[in-house]
């Protein structure tokens, strides 16, 4: 068995995490978590556990944001310093939020609306939280209506947000369908499958 310390940037980073380690689970595990909550913190430490990585192994997940492209976010964060092979580093295009609306036909029933509304190129989406959001007010279902976007100007998202959705990747996502609309997370599964037969 071998053992991975994950950092990501929130809860529904950690859930997916969790569901890709599943399908390894007899030959890696997780023996770390750090929730970095939000990419600044991974960002300011990724060259620590990049020396890290040279003793214990690392899976780590971020997104990519409105960076260009994940080459340019490596050169960046790296700063020109060779990754250790031990260190897993994937980048979610462009935010984790992306890889759950992959699995399009689970989505759209969890938000109780038509998979016509759900992208075909989940990764072609700037914005794909907020994209979630506008598609749970068009919702068959009054509480993911109200609950689910934010409930002002203030908040990011609603209450239900990440409670529906870590249920959602726990139980329901459909990772195999969420990889042939995805290639950033079809990158992080076959990172890990690398590691997990090496």
């Amino acid at each position: 068995m071998k053992y991975l310390t994950c950092v990501y940037e929130d809860e529904l980073t950690a859930s997916i995490i969790k569901r890709l380690f599943k399908e390894f689970e007899s030959d890696i595990a997780i023996s770390t978590e750090i929730n970095a909550h939000g990419f600044g913190r991974i960002k300011k430490s990724i060259l620590n556990y990049n020396r890290a990585a040279r003793h214990t192994a690392f899976f780590i997940v971020t997104d990519l944001d409105q960076k260009e492209c994940a080459a340019s976010l490596i050169k960046d964060w790296f700063c020109s310093v060779e990754k250790e092979p031990q260190l897993l580093f994937r980048i979610a295009v462009h935010e984790i939020d992306a890889w759950v609306l992959a699995d399009k036909t689970g989505i759209a029933k969890l938000l109780n609306v038509s998979s016509d509304l759900i992208p075909q190129e989940p990764e072609s989406i700037l914005d794909p939280k907020n994209l979630l959001m506008q598609l749970a007010k068009k919702s068959k279902s009054r509480e993911i209506r109200e609950d689910f976007p934010p409930k002002d100007k203030y908040a990011h998202q609603g209450p239900l947000y990440n409670i529906l959705l870590t249920s959602f990747v726990k139980d329901n996502w459909d990772l195999y369908e969420a990889m042939q609309h995805s290639e950033s997370l079809t990158r992080a599964y076959t990172a890990l499958k690398k590691f997990a037969k090496s």
